[in-house]
């Protein structure tokens, strides 16, 4: 049910270092289709903001906070493995998290 108030929405501003801003889309976008395959993951938007061409922000819908932690768990074990550094495309980023305590959606998608 979409409109469970278990829902935990998570936020993030992504700051990108001028010139990696195209490898910032490319480690976002590649998390975001590692995310669909968790279990509890429910979507993701990727967000430009005008006028700002270093941000983007990302919004992930999980069925929990269970769910994204789980992510997590597993992100940090696969870096892990990976050993080595990675350079970060980003000059800084600020995480938000959120449970959903109401939801509207059209009748058409809450009736489905």
């Amino acid at each position: 049910d979409v409109c469970s108030s278990d829902l935990y929405v998570v936020i993030v501003h992504h700051w990108c270092k001028p010139d990696m801003v195209e490898q910032a889309i490319r480690r976002i976008d590649g998390n975001g289709e590692a995310m669909s395959r968790c279990p509890g993951f429910i979507n993701r938007y990727r967000m430009e903001k005008p006028g700002e061409p270093l941000k983007i922000s990302t919004v992930t819908v999980w069925a929990d906070e269970a769910a994204e932690a789980a992510w997590q768990a597993k992100k940090k074990a696969s870096a892990a493995e990976a050993g080595g550094t990675v350079v970060s495309p980003y000059e800084r980023w600020v995480n938000e998290a959120f449970h959903v305590s109401s939801s509207h959606l059209p009748a058409t998608v809450a009736a489905a």
